[in-house]
């Protein structure tokens, strides 16, 4: 009887052996979706902790337009400071402009330290989240550092600025031309 129990032992423990090893190819796949969707998502939120989308000020209009921007979501907004928005009460550490594209605008909320080279008609990066007005409540601001190769800036942003006109040339200055001292 003894072999007999052996032959059932055998013939009943191969289901449960299949099904832990079904089990166990479930546990598997769920660990390798999950790790794929976190390294989607992380790349998607520019591989930064907390990441931030970047978006440029009318690529954020058209998203928010389509219902496409999720409230909440950090972002980083590049744009040119539109000239005459710039507020702060002298001593406060709050700040507001409008930061502008080809097309549109959007406002920013910013309280902390503003960057020495911050300046209205200068190229802004503002990284916030946008509240229930859809204003952009920053807490960080980078302001790009004029070139001293560039008058004015970029031709993008001299157009922002209304000095759509070429850059005037400056007269090259004229060598002295040499006379010779012995006629």
């Amino acid at each position: 009887m003894s072999s007999t129990q052996n032959n059932e032992n055998t013939i009943s423990s191969e289901p449960i052996t299949q099904s832990k090893g079904s089990f166990g190819l479930v546990i598997t796949l769920v660990i390798i979706v999950t790790a794929f969707y976190l390294l989607i998502n992380s790349m998607m939120a520019g591989g930064q902790a907390g990441g931030a989308y970047f978006m440029e000020v009318d690529e954020i209009a058209k998203a928010q337009n389509e219902g496409k921007l999720k409230p909440g979501r950090k972002l980083r907004v590049k744009g040119i400071v539109k000239v005459g928005t710039y507020v702060n009460k002298t001593g406060s550490s709050e700040h507001q402009f409008m930061v502008q594209g080809e097309h549109n605008e959007v406002a920013v909320y910013y309280k902390g330290a503003i960057p020495d080279v911050f300046k209205e008609g200068g190229e802004v990066v503002a990284t916030g989240i946008f509240d229930k007005d859809q204003v952009l409540v920053a807490t960080e601001v980078t302001a790009k550092c004029p070139s001293k190769y560039e008058k004015n800036g970029t031709s993008e942003a001299r157009k922002r600025q209304g000095l759509e006109a070429p850059m005037q040339e400056y007269p090259s200055q004229q060598q002295p031309t040499q006379t010779n001292p012995n006629p």
